[in-house]
């Protein structure tokens, strides 16, 4: 309610595990997205829609609902309508199928024109997406641990024109959230040493297409804050049950 006191005409919503994402819908209808082994007292894992007063909506289905230990961190509705859910993919995943990164349609119905597969970025089995960020000309932007971040088109295919290189090794490479300017230009941070081969921690920004502009202070100094390689994050990763994210809480 408006005055801060529990609306109890929104049906209360029982989960065993973690929710971690949401997304209100122009049809007043919520998507949910987290780590959990069953909704309420259905058993469906890491996506659900709500209807405005609550209820679980049974016109959404998706396979991502059927993927145990999967947890669906983020979530980027398209203006077609589309859903991008990135998160963690379960291991008992097939071969064949998109890992970390799926877009369903409206009613959840996996989008067969989208081919996201990320296996070769895995960690334990399936990337980890961190924050997802759609361009303007509907490419999107995935963060993904221990990789940094890549571009992939419409298609889900990558763009290889974008290459944006993070850190040297397994444990300094993690970027936790992207943030796009009204200009083009990408503001990184997260648990980095260097970005394309340039000395710099914690907060970048990239030109467009991918070119290395460090964030300084009014003085033309790099930030104190940016001398520490420390993780900036927005959501706290760790999830009962599922996959942590290791390294992910580093100091």
């Amino acid at each position: 309610m408006a005055n801060g006191q529990l609306d109890n005409s929104f049906a209360a919503s029982s989960v065993y595990g973690t929710i971690s994402a949401l997304q209100l819908l122009a049809t007043g209808k919520i998507l949910v997205g987290g780590c959990w082994d069953y909704f309420n007292t259905t058993t469906l894992h890491a996506l659900v829609r709500l209807q405005p007063d609550g209820q679980l909506d049974p016109s959404f289905s998706s396979p991502i609902q059927s993927a145990q230990d999967s947890r669906a961190d983020q979530i980027l509705v398209q203006p077609d309508g589309k859903i991008v859910t990135g998160g963690y993919l379960g291991y008992n995943v097939p071969e064949n199928e998109a890992l970390g990164l799926i877009r369903v349609l409206p009613d959840g119905a996996l989008d067969k024109t989208f081919t996201a597969v990320l296996r070769a970025l895995s960690v334990f089995g399936s990337p980890l997406i961190n924050s997802i960020v759609l361009q303007p000309d509907t490419q999107i932007l995935p963060a993904i641990f221990t990789k940094g971040i890549i571009r992939k088109q419409t298609n889900g295919q990558s763009d290889a024109s974008f290459n944006a290189t993070f850190g040297n090794n397994f444990f300094n490479a993690s970027v936790q959230n992207i943030k796009l300017q009204s200009d083009g230009k990408i503001l990184v941070a997260g648990y980095f040493s260097s970005v394309n081969g340039q000395p710099v921690t914690g907060l970048a920004r990239l030109l467009a297409p991918n070119v290395l502009h460090v964030v300084q202070c009014p003085a033309g100094r790099p930030h104190p804050s940016l001398a520490r390689a420390r993780p900036l994050r927005a959501t706290p990763l760790t999830r009962r049950r599922c996959p942590a994210a290791v390294g992910a809480t580093a100091r």
